[in-house]
């Protein structure tokens, strides 16, 4: 299982780490404004997905071991289908209602970039249960290979559609729908073409009644990407909000290895569970070295962005830098709860899943909207990571309470004053050039980094450590 994980998050960091070096080339020919546009889109769509798929992959995930082996492939396509029914219907009646979008958002018209946008929601929502198929059947490689396809074709198309076509965003995002409308026919017609079950009540209301009782959950958590756009909106011009999408696009490089450990980290927790008696110590040990590891990412990316931002994209992007460090620290922190939060789903205590929703969710309108008319952007890039800060604060503390193990507190804050410091002494240090500043401050990065990764440790570890060593040293 640790195999296939990597495997899969080997290919999702390669794809993605192509769309992140295709970016100055985005930058260089959209303009910031454009930029802002696309930004609120993405973050639409991140919302209508769940609403339109109404979590049926996931259940078709959950039941397709227990179907008999000569069903599984009409049960899935007639859940497929049905799914395509509703978010057809669903998609349909959203096109017809840009002026609810125009309601929320004044800075630009909602067509046709809601329109664009439905329908590449749409025809993403169709492609998950095709790949959900794939997952729980452990084709890995077919599906780390459609995963990745997919991410590599809609970055291509649309720097080729903003290339070959003036068409500025409209051109980036229908090169975007093309490209999943593609791979959404590719997958889906042959599942379609076994056919369905004539009469497909019975299979319906049981995926339904797995998945429709967590999906408000589901779309109060993507809902909260969407609220800062809101507000944002409100209170700074389109431009303004194209230079704080770039420097969420540029704490997208943290995410990238975040999800690629993160893609590990859960199969080896369950595998601890159902095999170590000690696993809720090894749990918390693990957890604490999972966050150690990304911090030099976290601090490089935090950084080093103001010299990157200079080196790719000149002054034109300068002023996103003033947003990354805050960015940088929401993602971080959301690690952190994938890595110390695991425990409502190790101790199936699933009905304490909308708390943490609403407290989220709660955190987010409150915090948004006492910052954004205070500060502007950077007020919105605070509220998220205080947003993030209350995500983890009560889903770790739910974890512990359910599924009891330590908490290396003493260990877990020297590790964040230390990182804190590295921060702080990097953006204190006197400028020398370009090339020199960046050399300094990654020397200053790598010892931070080696202090948080010793804090980790501990001293016990330490000792453990020292002792294999010597005893080793001492048979050789």
């Amino acid at each position: 299982m640790l195999g296939e994980a990597t495997l899969y998050g080997m290919s999702i960091t390669f794809s993605k780490l192509v769309m992140l070096l295709l970016l100055p080339v985005v930058w260089s020919i959209l303009a910031p404004s454009d930029l802002g546009i696309l930004g609120v889109m993405q973050v639409l769509q991140s919302l209508l997905i769940p609403v339109i798929s109404i979590g049926m992959h996931d259940a078709v995930m959950r039941f397709f071991p227990e179907w008999e082996a000569h069903e599984r492939k009409e049960k899935a396509a007639t859940v497929l289908a049905a799914v395509a029914v509703w978010g057809a219907g669903i998609s349909l009646v959203l096109s017809a209602s840009g002026s609810l979008f125009e309601s929320l958002f004044k800075t630009f018209p909602a067509n046709p970039y809601f329109i664009i946008s439905v329908w590449s929601a749409y025809f993403s929502a169709m492609t998950l249960v095709p790949l959900g198929v794939m997952r729980v059947e452990g084709r890995v490689k077919r599906y780390s290979i459609c995963s990745s396809g997919i991410i590599l074709t809609q970055s291509a198309l649309s720097l080729v559609a903003i290339i070959a076509c003036p068409g500025g965003v409209i051109g980036y995002m229908l090169g975007s729908l093309l490209a999943i409308m593609l791979w959404s026919l590719m997958l889906v017609l042959p599942m379609l073409r076994g056919g369905v079950l004539r009469r497909p009540g019975k299979v319906l209301r049981e995926l339904a009644g797995y998945s429709l009782p967590a999906l408000p959950t589901t779309i109060l958590d993507s809902s909260t990407g969407f609220f800062d756009r809101y507000f944002l909106d409100k209170y700074v011009s389109l431009s303004t909000l194209g230079l704080y999408t770039v420097s969420q696009q540029l704490g997208s490089g943290f995410n990238i290895f975040n999800q690629s450990l993160k893609s590990a980290w859960f199969p080896f927790v369950f595998r601890l569970v159902g095999g170590r008696e000690d696993a809720p110590r090894l749990i918390s040990r693990y957890a604490l070295y999972y966050v150690a590891l990304l911090a030099p990412i976290a601090l490089g990316v935090a950084v080093l962005s103001k010299e990157l931002l200079m080196i790719l994209a000149g002054a034109k992007y300068a002023g996103s830098y003033a947003f990354v460090p805050w960015v940088v620290l929401a993602l971080y922190l959301q690690s952190i709860t994938a890595a110390m939060g695991r425990g409502l789903d190790l101790a199936r205590k699933s009905l304490y899943w909308p708390l943490v929703s609403v407290v989220q969710v709660g955190v987010a309108i409150l915090s948004l909207g006492l910052l954004v008319p205070l500060h502007g952007a950077t007020g919105a890039a605070q509220a998220v990571a205080l947003t993030a800060g209350a995500r983890a604060a009560i889903q770790i503390g739910l974890a512990h309470m359910v599924y009891p193990r330590p908490f290396p507190l003493i260990r877990f804050f020297a590790m964040w004053v230390i990182g804190l410091a590295t921060f702080y002494l990097c953006n204190q240090l006197p400028t020398f050039g370009l090339l020199i500043d960046v050399l300094v401050k990654i020397a200053v990065i790598i010892v931070g980094s080696l202090l948080v990764a010793l804090a980790a440790v501990g001293r016990s570890d330490l000792l453990n450590l020292s002792q294999l060593l010597g005893r080793q040293k001492s048979r050789n």
